[in-house]
């Protein structure tokens, strides 16, 4: 957790990227003045895959010291390549808005799809009524859902997520259930799992409070890793994407990894926030079902 606020005694964290032959013991002195301490900020990354992210490192620093910290470490080129402060990804909040305009009737027997007119808009309709048709033959699609968590056990998500991180989070149990809800059970909303293939879910809860840096990269690296069709992201952040996140983007784009972003409350300007603005990643715009609808079914 970065420092948040004014207060002067929070702890501050630090990516640093060290160079490719070097090593964290080089820094031990200037760690240990400063009252810091190291760990590696994206350990699935092996160095013969992803150097880069292999060797950055999350240091912790007292919110004190940590402003010299930082002017030492960017004046040791010879070790060090950057170091950034470890800012905190926000979120996407879900919005009602045009997602939840009701339909006039449901499109499948799952009694909020009548409030789903996103799925009408995409053309989803007419096999989304075909309620004998699953395609449980077809292998499964994976996707993974770096979120706060998701609830394995809401009755509309049940069976579906296949690996949990633990976590419960309603922001992620939402976006769990616009992805892959289970269709025609009569609950809650419907989605497109079964309709080409079967989804299964797997869990990062990358937020404490909100994610760091680190932790979508770790997330993106394991998904990257672990044979993963598709990772899904619902947060926003202004600016281009920090130099570790677009790696991490790339290490799991190049083994076959579909990247699918949220383009925020305000999408217009989707450009201008990441991880949207990542070359190659899909901008999905808010929400197919509103937040407030998915969580009376928990």
């Amino acid at each position: 957790m970065t420092a948040s606020g004014t207060d002067p005694t929070a702890p501050i964290e630090l990516l640093v990227e060290l160079g490719p032959d070097d090593h964290l013991s080089e820094l031990e002195d200037v760690l240990w003045r400063y009252g810091a301490h190291a760990e590696r900020a994206v350990p699935s990354a092996h160095i013969a895959h992803a150097p880069s992210l292999a060797q950055t490192f999350k240091i912790t620093a007292p919110g004190a010291s940590a402003a010299v910290l930082i002017f030492e470490l960017a004046l040791d080129p010879e070790n060090v390549v950057e170091v950034t402060v470890n800012e905190l990804v926000p979120a996407t909040a879900m919005g009602t808005g045009e997602a939840c305009t009701p339909t006039g009737r449901p499109i499948t027997n799952d009694p909020l799809s009548a409030s789903q007119a996103p799925l009408t808009t995409i053309g989803a309709s007419p096999l989304l009524q075909q309620s004998t048709w699953h395609a449980t033959y077809q292998p499964a699609v994976q996707i993974h859902v770096l979120d706060d968590g998701i609830s394995g056990l809401h009755e509309d998500l049940r069976g579906v997520v296949t690996r949990v991180s633990g976590g419960r989070g309603a922001h992620g149990t939402a976006v769990a259930g616009i992805a892959a809800a289970r269709t025609h059970n009569a609950v809650g909303i419907a989605s497109l799992n079964g309709i080409f293939a079967p989804f299964e879910l797997v869990d990062h809860d990358v937020m404490d409070t909100t994610p760091s840096r680190e932790d979508v990269a770790e997330a993106l690296v394991i998904a990257g890793n672990s044979g993963a069709d598709v990772a899904l992201m619902a947060m926003v952040a202004p600016g281009d994407a920090p130099k570790l996140i677009r790696e991490a983007a790339a290490y799991a784009q190049a083994r076959g990894v579909v990247l699918v972003a949220a383009a925020g409350n305000n999408r217009g300007y989707a450009h201008q926030s990441w991880p949207a603005n990542i070359p190659g990643v899909l901008v999905a715009t808010a929400g197919a079902v509103s937040y407030t609808h998915l969580r009376a079914h928990e």
